[in-house]
């Protein structure tokens, strides 16, 4: 009797490849995402994110932003160039690196602080944009709950390299400590100018940077970064024209259908 060969079914292959694609994810977080919709691809940046990341690679501005509506990556490319800060790996160098990470692919640490409005929005919004894209075979300490994000609100790689995790509601005297280089400030629209303000002077002693994201819905937000004809700090020459503002829409987002787009703007009002 002639024994036939069992060839998988469409629905195994299917399992098989959506197993395959949760390893090289867990392996390899910088060059693999998971999109809302769950699926998991390679990880790619529209062209308002290449902008953003390329300008605060650089560095050429004090400050660079992310500025305008919701879901257009903002968070994403602001939370990537975080964990390229830390792990002193630049995200120009992610597709060079091996598909499993290792700690002796770091390079020179960094010391950064991730700022909010609340203790809330840091856990759920910068901490878990940290652990979404920070390979675990990176981190020394520090462990992401979704209940209570990182313990001690700090996550620190085997290279020194780490990341505090601020908010407004801890108040001014919490924005009082070592030199950085690099502050987050993310929901920005929800964060006083004295916050913003006090906090600039952690980054002289190392010459650091900072990025911002958020929506134009302040005053001083919308004067700074759109019309830029306010100072940063109270220096005269650390003036507006230091600062690389990248606007855009959810229209620029590669990982919303159209019928995304318009579901989400049917529940939007014109404010």
């Amino acid at each position: 009797m002639l024994k036939t060969e069992a060839h998988p079914t469409p629905r195994t292959q299917i399992d098989l490849l959506r197993s395959s694609l949760e390893k090289r994810l867990a392996a390899n977080p910088l060059k693999w995402i998971r999109m809302p919709d769950g699926s998991i691809r390679r990880l790619r940046w529209n062209a308002k994110q290449q902008e953003f990341l390329i300008a605060a690679e650089n560095g050429e501005c004090l400050t660079t932003a992310m500025i305008g509506s919701n879901q257009y990556g903002k968070s994403v490319a602001a939370g990537a160039d975080a964990v390229a800060t830390i792990s002193g790996v630049p995200i120009s160098q992610w597709d060079k690196l091996p598909d499993e990470l290792l700690a002796k692919h770091l390079g020179q640490p960094k010391q950064m602080w991730g700022v909010t409005p609340t203790f809330t929005s840091s856990r759920l919004g910068q901490q878990f944009q940290f652990h979404d894209r920070l390979p675990a075979t990176w981190i020394r300490r520090g462990v992401y709950e979704p209940d209570t994000g990182y313990g001690n609100k700090m996550v620190v790689l085997h290279n020194g390299g780490q990341c505090e995790f601020k908010s407004v509601d801890q108040g001014l005297d919490a924005f009082e400590t070592v030199p950085l280089d690099k502050i987050w400030w993310d929901e920005i629209q929800d964060i006083p100018h004295s916050f913003f303000s006090k906090a600039l002077a952690r980054l002289v002693a190392k010459g650091g940077r900072q990025t911002v994201t958020g929506l134009p819905n302040a005053a001083w937000v919308v004067d700074l970064f759109i019309k830029k004809q306010i100072l940063i700090g109270e220096e005269e020459g650390s003036a507006a024209a230091s600062v690389h503002t990248v606007r855009g829409t959810m229209y620029d987002n590669l990982a919303m259908s159209e019928s995304s787009i318009a579901e989400i703007g049917s529940h939007m009002t014109e404010e």
